[in-house]
């Protein structure tokens, strides 16, 4: 139990003066467990995207950076009929994390009314007989 250990920084859940070990996160409200793997090492010094422990080098690569998004506002723009969005967010690796943001001015207010009825544009099939011949 590392409860005591356990603190919540710009909505991400830290863990301090953990000792080398797996341990089990269990999410009750909903019905979740993450595995935490802590090693004691460093970064390689010959490749950053692995840690050196005592026996082995463990690839950390593929771990994700946590990207928060606190909130979003857009505003109206200057006289070129532009908005502004700002973005409040955090991010373990800032240097790393960009936003693509999307938008179409011809979007239509019901965007299923372009599926709608699509069905009616497939040619129904035709039952033709398609001879059989034996030699």
């Amino acid at each position: 139990d590392a409860l005591d250990e356990a603190k919540v920084k710009e909505r991400t859940l830290e863990l301090h003066s953990l000792k080398p070990g797996f341990y089990k996160l269990t999410l009750k409200d909903i019905d979740q467990v993450v595995n935490i793997n802590v090693v004691k090492g460093t970064y390689w010094k010959h490749n950053k995207h692995f840690i050196e422990t005592k026996n082995s080098l463990l690839n950390v690569r593929n771990n994700l950076s946590n990207v928060v998004i606190h909130d979003v506002q857009i505003t109206k723009g200057s006289k070129d009929g532009l908005s502004n969005i700002n973005i409040s967010a955090y991010s373990d690796n800032p240097k790393q994390t960009r936003f693509h943001i999307l938008g179409s001015q011809f979007l239509e207010e019901n965007p299923t009314k372009i599926v709608e009825n699509l069905d009616s544009l497939i040619p129904s099939p035709e039952h033709d007989e398609t001879p059989i011949y034996q030699r």
